[in-house]
């Protein structure tokens, strides 16, 4: 049996060199939304992968660019873990104590735009490989990454991606771990993701005001209307009442639930 105790001693041990990858990715920024920063953040990313002995690739697509890589390890079983380095905008500025992509460590933390939300997430993965190819000398099953950079304005390209190229990411499990750590020693285990969806609804009345007295009753107040639209989306316990919402939706059995 491995003995994580070594591993954790080498991902201690290289904390420093960790943090100082972490801050120049960081520092780096990624802003999908604005398109600032993406294509020399896919490299870096791609960079990183590199220089641990992964085959990585900045693959370009109609919106912001992928990163795939990949690296054989000692068993058949694949690994695919996915990331995303974009960040959200960090407007508004007036509100960081410091710049947010000059990266900057107070009280035993480190500071700036995407340090948690996803770029820590890619070096806590790095460290790991780090630990595992300095204990071992190589991986123990292959593994995989697919980093995207929309994930934080609609992550098309992804799904175009992963439609056209399903051998490139075939794979016995994957990891995310963009989601909830309750503390510093209890993660959030989810069973599974949901996505969003948006619509805008334009209700149009009168061009100008109408006489009550004339016509009060008779034509449907624009403000009226959208609002009983709104009300009749959910039912009183909260499920949503538009038609096919829930066709695709997988029912837990009790063991899921349990």
């Amino acid at each position: 049996m491995r003995d994580h105790t070594i591993l954790d001693q080498i991902v201690q041990r290289r904390l420093p060199q960790t943090l100082d990858e972490l801050a120049r990715l960081c520092a780096q920024p990624s802003i999908a939304a604005q398109s600032l920063g993406m294509r020399e953040c896919a490299e870096l990313v791609a960079e990183m992968l590199a220089a641990r002995g992964f085959q990585a690739r900045v693959l370009p697509t109609h919106g912001q660019p992928v990163v795939f890589a990949e690296r054989e390890g000692k068993r058949d079983r694949t690994l695919l873990f996915y990331n995303h380095y974009d960040v959200q905008p960090p407007e508004p500025l007036e509100l960081w104590t410091t710049p947010p992509f000059e990266p900057t460590i107070r009280e035993g933390k480190m500071f700036a735009r995407g340090v948690s939300d996803d770029k820590g997430h890619i070096l806590c993965r790095l460290a790991a490989i780090d630990a595992f190819l300095e204990a071992e000398g190589e991986l123990p099953c292959n593994v995989k990454f697919i980093i995207e950079g929309e994930e934080e304005c609609g992550g098309h390209s992804i799904y175009e991606y992963t439609e056209k190229n399903p051998e490139k990411l075939a794979c016995d499990a994957i990891i995310i771990s963009d989601t909830t750590l309750y503390n510093e020693t209890t993660p959030g285990i989810c069973y599974s993701l949901k996505g969003l969806a948006y619509m805008e609804i334009q209700v149009s009345g009168p061009a100008m005001d109408l006489h009550s007295g004339s016509y009060g009753g008779t034509v449907q107040n624009p403000g009226n209307a959208l609002s009983e639209i709104i009300a009749k989306l959910k039912d009183a316990d909260g499920r949503c009442l538009i038609p096919g919402f829930y066709d695709e939706v997988l029912d837990l059995d009790q063991d899921e639930r349990d």
